[in-house]
């Protein structure tokens, strides 16, 4: 698809959900995401505690891409 707009209709894009340990609640409600389910896919990843978070992303194909904090990465 040639479009932009269209590839975006079509496909999606990624969504901050979490920036500098902060939970954008606005970004939950549009996706329709609990927090509860959020934080479930956090601990999936290993990640307890929201302060070791730079940025999450929820991508178009509903999976949760993770940026952890520089002094946080193993």
């Amino acid at each position: 698809i040639h479009s932009v707009w269209f590839r975006k209709v079509i496909t999606g894009e990624a969504t901050i959900v979490i920036s500098n340990g902060k939970i954008l609640e606005k970004s939950l409600k549009r996706l329709r995401i609990s927090l509860d389910e959020l934080m479930a896919l956090l601990r999936a990843q290993g990640i307890f505690n929201l302060n070791d978070v730079e940025f999450a992303l929820f991508e178009a194909n509903g999976k949760l891409s993770v940026q952890k904090r520089s002094q946080k990465r193993a």
